[in-house]
């Protein structure tokens, strides 16, 4: 980002060029601070709207505009003409009040968007004015990497040589309200217009934000995240999302160049409960996951997750979300999730349930829109004690005649207790099941679900 107070003899406003939108002609100002450039659009009116402020407001002297003519005004030589007085006239007002920079001025040549000490001074005004309210509602709030770039920035800088008008531009209002946040998300993807501004090579840290329990970002490159050490001891929600990341390794040590794996007590995430790294490039669990050990909820939802291995060591994790990834096997998922409740694993290649069997734990399972045919792989989660919550839409079985009351009797007697496809079953199917267990009963002598050595043949499927 630029920075004024750094590059004070560092810069240059240019009109190279000139455009017409409906008729009217509009003047193309290339604004340069240090190495940071950027493009504003501005018409004449707009000109004569600032130079009157300028001059009621501030002694600029009322005759250095170049003035305004009616007839000709299309003239390719007068536009010419007036382009390069233009140019000369907004050169000229920044060396005269670069000391004070008015409101104006700033708001002028979108300095308030692209200079790291105007965006806070605007910052800091829209906490003065509002920053209770927003407080009052809610202790949540989005800022875009820009912003987050510039507290980061700021808070190595030096007190700006600016005469800053009043208590309400002040950065400190900035700092206290950051202070008080408990949830952060920061969005590196929204309109930079035409600047020359890479989000991608913009570093930041989160120090300012001293009670944030929970941090979100998206759209950018989390190694910029220069600083978490702070963050590993107090954030119990972390969402890194849409962010590219291929490895959970390389936003759990962000900070660290090398990143190794060993596990030093300083680089555990240790108060981290519930993380969200969805919608990113990750193709399995790294040694990243040993970072977050208290970890309860974990989701990779839209990744290229083949295989749950490597998670064994994650005691505490009871909800799993793996929607739309490239699993295609559960047959080791008993040792690696021992104490897991609740599983979403839609939207994968899916074709059977052996393994399930053995999370005794289960409360809810959704495997829908998978690659499930055969009705017996039901029966490997049939007699999981807690298990009330099943999806198993999207898949060949579902579109077996009679498929719901077909399912629903392979539970035995927990059948009415089932939640199957997000509905609760009917009293019509609920009797259908009763009836056809009753036909089971004198077919097999026993009132059980099917006899055990159905189950785990039904399928002919073993795990290897």
């Amino acid at each position: 980002m630029a920075c004024f107070v750094l590059h004070s003899k560092d810069w240059d406003i240019k009109i190279p060029s000139v455009s017409s939108e409906q008729g009217v002609t509009v003047y193309n100002i290339n604004v340069r601070i240090g190495p940071v450039k950027w493009t504003v659009n501005h018409r004449y009116r707009h000109f004569v709207e600032l130079h009157g402020s300028l001059v009621a407001d501030h002694s600029v002297s009322k005759d250095i505009l170049p003035p305004k003519k009616v007839l000709g005004n299309r003239d390719p030589d007068f536009i010419e003409q007036r382009r390069a007085a233009l140019e000369k006239y907004l050169s000229d007002v920044v060396v005269f009040l670069q000391r004070t920079m008015p409101k104006t001025l700033v708001l002028f040549l979108h300095l308030e968007k692209f200079d790291i000490m105007f965006l806070l001074q605007s910052l800091s005004e829209q906490f003065w004015d509002g920053g209770s309210s927003i407080l009052s509602v809610s202790k949540n709030y989005e800022f875009n990497i820009l912003q987050v770039h510039a507290i980061s920035q700021r808070i190595k800088l030096p007190c700006p040589p600016l005469e800053i008008f009043g208590l309400k531009y002040d950065f400190s209002n900035v700092l206290e309200f950051c202070g008080q946040l408990e949830s952060v998300t920061v969005i590196g993807k929204f309109d930079y217009m035409d600047s020359n501004i890479d989000i991608n090579q913009l570093p930041f840290e989160l120090s300012a934000f001293k009670t944030m329990q929970s941090l979100t970002l998206t759209d950018m490159n989390v190694g910029n995240l220069c600083k978490a050490s702070d963050l590993r001891t107090v954030l119990r929600e972390l969402k890194v999302v849409n962010c590219g990341v291929r490895d959970i390794i390389d936003i759990l040590l962000c900070d660290e160049l090398h990143k190794e794996s060993e596990c030093r007590e300083e680089k555990l995430w240790s108060n981290l409960r519930e993380v969200d790294f969805s919608n990113n490039q990750i193709e399995k669990f790294d040694d990243g996951v040993n970072f977050m050990p208290f970890v309860e909820g974990l989701n990779l939802n839209s990744n290229k997750i083949e295989e749950i291995n490597n998670v064994d060591q994650l005691s505490n994790l009871h909800r799993l979300y793996l929607s739309c990834n490239r699993i295609t096997n559960l047959c080791s998922v008993h040792v690696q999730l021992k104490c897991i409740k609740f599983m979403d694993l839609s939207q994968n290649q899916i074709s059977s349930l052996n393994g399930v069997e053995k999370l005794g734990s289960l409360q809810g399972l959704n495997v829908s829109s998978n690659l499930i045919k055969d009705l017996n792989e039901v029966l490997f989660i049939c007699n999981l004690p807690h298990l009330d919550y099943v999806v198993l839409t999207g898949n060949p079985i579902a579109t077996i005649v009679d498929y719901r009351v077909k399912v629903l009797e392979r539970f035995g007697q927990r059948y009415s207790k089932i939640c199957l496809d997000n509905e609760q079953s009917t009293q019509k199917e609920l009797d259908t099941v009763a009836v056809l267990q009753a036909l089971r009963f004198v077919k097999e002598g026993k009132a059980s679900t099917i006899k055990e050595t159905r189950m785990f043949g039904g399928s002919n499927r073993q795990c290897n």
